[in-house]
């Protein structure tokens, strides 16, 4: 299992941004389990495709813990000609190695999965046992059988709380030796794919789909990002990091209109269309009013910016015609 070495907020384990587009399918596996004496690809990242079987780093011992910094992690995905960038302040992850399953026991790992299997079919909406994260109850145990030959898990009682994220079950365990139940509680987190910075973005820079991947966060954590729809076209506020899970209050609608600068003043009546130069006192979007300065009286006007540097005042009456 592979878990933040920083007190921060487990979502941010799965903000690893990824800054190329053969990267964006890439998400952190919330919950790892590593068997072998590698860490591959795949034990740490979903999306691997043909390269999910490549191995990154020596494990460490069974049943003991160690520690890569992202650093070194970013390092070894990049050879493989991938790239991401961890979220500010991740500086390591601490990867454990399952101990040795003895022979004849059920692993608490295939447990937690059939598990999770069960409650995502029992949520309402489409949910795949990606979509969950299982954690059993610390007194939890492996199943020991009865013998070593075939055997079958049902679960027969599972009882949730979505609201708590909690659930409460039985297993019966069935073998040629007779059946068993078990039973089991714990939490489980939901994750949806929300959208982040692949790139660094400058204050006022539009945000394209080029700046965004996708990561896999908790539902609750999730609830706080916007949509990918509310983001692109949209301008940031503020320089952005790349790997930074955006809100709305991040972004705003891009500029057309600059304070300062020179604009197109166009007046408007049936028939009828001036225009005129003039200086805008306050930047404004698309569609916002702008206070501008009539060049040419050095009256102070309000119009409506209509595009880059463009202005319009509408229909127009006797004062604003005196105006030029």
């Amino acid at each position: 299992m592979i878990r933040l070495v920083t007190a921060a907020a487990f979502a941010l384990a799965l903000a690893l941004a990824l800054a190329a587009a053969p990267a964006a399918a890439l998400s952190l596996r919330p919950d790892v389990t590593v068997g072998e004496d590698v860490v591959r690809l795949g034990d740490i990242f979903s999306g691997g495709g043909d390269k999910a079987d490549v191995a990154l780093f020596r494990a460490p011992a069974p049943g003991t813990d160690g520690i890569v910094s992202t650093d070194r992690l970013r390092q070894a995905v990049r050879r493989l000609g991938l790239a991401w960038a961890p979220p500010y302040g991740l500086n390591q992850i601490k990867v454990t190695r399952a101990a040795v399953i003895q022979k004849g026991t059920v692993a608490l790992a295939t447990i937690a999965r059939r598990l999770a299997l069960a409650i995502a079919d029992t949520l309402p909406g489409a949910r795949t046992v990606e979509d969950l994260a299982v954690t059993l109850a610390p007194d939890a145990g492996p199943v020991y059988l009865k013998g070593e030959g075939a055997h079958e898990l049902d679960i027969v009682r599972l009882d949730i709380d979505p609201r708590r994220g909690s659930f409460e079950a039985a297993i019966e365990v069935t073998e040629a030796a007779g059946a068993s139940t078990h039973r089991f509680s714990g939490e489980y987190e939901e994750y949806v794919d929300v959208p982040i910075l692949a790139a660094d973005v400058r204050r006022g820079e539009t945000i394209g789909p080029e700046h965004l991947a996708t990561i896999r966060t908790g539902r609750g954590e999730a609830a706080l990002a916007a949509a990918m729809d509310d983001i692109v076209g949209k301008a940031a506020r503020r320089y952005l990091r790349a790997g930074a899970t955006l809100r709305l209050s991040d972004v705003e609608d891009p500029k057309v209109v600059e304070r300062g600068q020179l604009v197109t003043v166009t007046f408007e009546r049936p028939g009828m269309m001036i225009t005129t130069q003039g200086r805008a006192l306050e930047a404004a979007a698309a569609g916002g009013t702008v206070p501008v300065r009539n060049l040419s009286s050095n009256r102070v006007i309000h119009a409506v910016a209509t595009g880059p540097g463009r202005v319009s005042v509408g229909i127009i009456g006797p004062t604003h015609l005196a105006m030029n």
